[in-house]
């Protein structure tokens, strides 16, 4: 059995769609898939198109069920809500300054008390996860609050002695090109960018192995089409990683790393 942990509704098809297309029972569960509050937009979705934020919210549930209906997987959706409405309603009980339509991600990662931390997601989640299960969750590469609090949560899970992997957050892990280990001639700035995303996701040392799936024409062309069905975000998506969403050279690799974090004894698990 194997659950991958998703931070919104689209990260699961995006970043682990050669788990999700594999044989056996796999679950995905979209953590920060709350409905906010009726009778709001935020910048971000009024930019994208919506006219209010939580009827794009279900519908971008409603895509994402379509999406992996079509490949017979079960999807459950948590009700905790995205960072961009949490910022939201911040912004509406402190009076502070509302998140931008553009650079959002940046300009609510230095909020601190934005953040979820990973005890009170597993008090939620935890029960939810069958004691066998292989469980996928994101390495936060990017920096993305809402992806760093799953990848905080899949540590804890390991340090309990839970079977975890972390997978790379795409298109986050690409956004300067393929690193090094993929493309000798890459910019340096994605090796830093992936290796500083991994050393932040825990303050204690990880013991990991990095797995490199290139996945075949075929395949990458099945996981574009189902990623374009997510309309109200894939063309903001592609255009913010300037078209390498769409790129079957990009788009074909993905990467996953075994998970050893020291438990309470300090022996790794």
């Amino acid at each position: 059995m194997i659950v991958i942990l998703s931070p919104h509704p689209d990260d699961a098809v995006f970043s682990a769609w050669h788990v999700l297309t594999s044989t056996g029972e796999a679950e995905i569960v979209n953590v920060f898939s709350g409905i906010p509050e009726p009778g709001f937009v935020t910048a971000l979705d009024l930019a994208h198109g919506a006219e209010e934020s939580a009827a794009w919210m279900r519908r971008r549930r409603a895509e994402d069920r379509v999406v992996l209906d079509s490949i017979g997987r079960v999807v459950r959706n948590l009700d905790f809500l995205d960072v961009a409405y949490r910022a939201e309603a911040m912004s509406r009980t402190s009076h502070c300054e509302r998140p931008p339509a553009v650079d959002v991600v940046a300009a609510v990662a230095e909020i601190t008390a934005l953040a979820v931390a990973p005890e009170t997601l597993h008090t939620t989640i935890a029960e939810l996860l069958p004691v066998e299960a292989l469980i996928y969750a994101p390495v936060g590469i990017g920096g993305h609050p809402d992806h760093v609090a799953v990848g905080k949560l899949g540590v804890l899970l390991a340090r309990e002695g839970r079977r975890v992997r972390l997978y790379a957050d795409s298109p986050y892990f690409i956004r300067w090109g393929l690193p090094s280990w993929l493309r000798p001639s890459s910019d340096a700035r994605s090796d830093v960018y992936i290796d500083g995303a991994l050393h932040s996701i825990a303050p204690e040392p990880i013991a990991t192995e990095r797995h490199v799936v290139a996945m075949s024409d075929t395949e990458v062309k099945r996981k574009i089409l189902a990623a374009r069905n997510y309309h109200t975000e894939f063309a903001f998506i592609d255009a913010d990683f300037d078209g390498k969403s769409s790129d079957p050279e990009m788009m074909r690799w993905e990467v996953w790393w075994d998970l050893e974090v020291p438990s309470a004894s300090g022996h790794p698990r």
